[in-house]
């Protein structure tokens, strides 16, 4: 499971900053991959490591994040009201 969080401001009339928080794997579940998917000729031995996870991702992480941007305004709108 993933997480984010954003909050954003505006000033400046037509400015707009965000801070935002991103948490990656929340419960720090084990997350396997690169299954080993060789199948081997029939005159060879079988594969022993057949459908095994050959490795694993990242444990939990955080990543933090700003945005800055500018918001088009409205015809009539007056600045730092929302309207």
């Amino acid at each position: 499971m993933d997480l984010r969080l954003e909050k954003g401001f505006s000033f400046g009339g037509a400015q707009r900053v965000s801070l935002s928080a991103d948490l990656y794997n929340v419960f720090n579940s084990r997350n396997f991959g690169c299954y080993n998917g060789t199948i081997n000729p029939p005159n060879e031995p079988p594969n022993e490591n057949f459908g095994r996870a050959d490795c694993a991702a990242p444990g939990r992480r955080l990543q933090v994040g700003l945005r800055y941007g500018l918001q088009p305004t409205r015809m009539g709108a007056v600045p730092g009201t929302g309207n």
